[in-house]
């Protein structure tokens, strides 16, 4: 699809490091790796010299890494999203700007209202984040779906100081190189969809990379995202208990992007009444949690 879209140059495969500043998060970081290794991950163990051979202006405030080798970076999430839309578009889908305020089932249809808009269709795929509980209801289902509040600020000026994403575990959050520059972005935030947003948790990211990376400059934006996660971190994909017209599509934490290609894969054969290709049966969206 990325092919397809013509959106190869975002991909940036240099990998990712996890670093560890104590002794305790050394053996937290051993621990993890092996755990890693056994299910086929691919890394590498580093030295804190090894460490600022790959990273130099990361300050040397560690004594070691990982190196996961086979993960890579997308450039601009926005991008990506625009280019794939484009190449929707260019297959004869249509885009319908409106915010979905209504879902009921009417005989062999699934009906939704979107401001001033009635759109019936055979089937309706679910796939609205953090937002897709109360659609979730309106057709009878009561899902356990929360949102993992997570906060972003980005260093325009910091873009060619990392090679990489680099995430400190004992500070919480990654620092991320991308098309318009560092991104430093990640903490936990169990604050629902109506909470205001806490700014002292970007001003905790903006001293924190600070120390990181002292000649990252100055953060000129900050905003807060909604990760849409269920209790057992696992995503809700599958037809609604009450109607096969209406098909889930949600709940993936902090892993959207990284699960989205399958779980497009899966929504395109339950719609297509093909056998899925992984038994999605934990992911039931009224599951026992």
């Amino acid at each position: 699809m990325i092919a397809e879209a013509g959106a190869g140059d975002l991909i940036e495969e240099h990998g990712c490091i996890y670093l560890y500043k104590s002794e305790r998060g050394g053996e937290a970081a051993a621990r993890d790796a092996a755990f890693r290794e056994k299910h086929g991950v691919k890394l590498e163990r580093l030295s804190a010299q090894e460490v600022r051979d790959l990273e130099p202006h990361l300050a040397p405030l560690y004594r070691g890494g990982i190196w996961f080798k086979d993960a890579y970076v997308i450039a601009s999430p926005e991008r990506l999203a625009r280019l794939l839309a484009r190449a929707i578009v260019s297959r004869g889908g249509q885009f319908i700007a409106g915010v979905a305020c209504d879902l009921r089932v009417e005989g062999m249809s699934a009906v939704i209202r979107a401001n001033d808009k009635v759109l019936s269709a055979d089937r309706v795929v679910i796939a609205a984040g953090a937002w897709s509980r109360e659609l979730a209801a309106k057709v009878g289902d009561h899902v356990l779906l929360d949102t993992e509040r997570g906060y972003h600020v980005l260093f325009p000026q910091a873009r060619e100081l990392l090679t990489r994403p680099a995430c400190y575990p004992e500070h919480g959050f990654y620092m991320t190189p991308m098309a318009d520059g560092l991104r430093a972005a990640g903490t936990v935030e169990l604050g629902g969809l109506e909470a205001p947003a806490n700014w002292k948790r970007t001003m905790m990211i903006r001293k924190a990379v600070k120390t990181l990376v002292p000649s990252a400059g100055e953060g000129t934006s900050e905003w807060m995202g909604f990760r849409p996660s269920m209790p057992d971190s696992l995503p809700v994909i599958g037809s609604s208990p009450r109607t096969d017209r209406v098909i889930y599509a949600f709940g993936h934490g902090h892993l959207g992007v990284t699960m989205a290609g399958i779980t497009g894969q899966l929504v395109s054969e339950l719609v297509t009444c093909a056998r899925t290709s992984l038994d999605i049966d934990p992911l039931r969206s009224d599951r026992t949690l």
